[in-house]
């Protein structure tokens, strides 16, 4: 069965492209990634890892916020 694409890069290859939201900016606007891969399943799959690898960064700037800590801004 064929793969679904939905973005050409300029090189002129097909991918599946998928944007998500990754975060949040100071002023409350919304970060958003995009993730490319050969089919729907590879690129949320990308976007899954993606968000495992960020885990511990975002847990210490939650923390960073409850926590008021000098020099790291909320």
């Amino acid at each position: 069965m064929a793969k679904k694409k939905n973005y050409t890069a300029a090189n002129g290859t097909e991918y599946y492209r998928i944007r998500k939201k990754v975060g949040e900016d100071a002023n409350g606007k919304a970060i958003m990634k995009a993730f490319y891969g050969s089919g729907k399943l590879e690129a949320e799959e990308k976007y899954r890892q993606y968000m495992r690898e960020q885990e511990p960064e975002r847990l210490f700037r939650q923390d960073c916020k409850i926590l008021h800590l000098p020099g790291h801004a909320p």
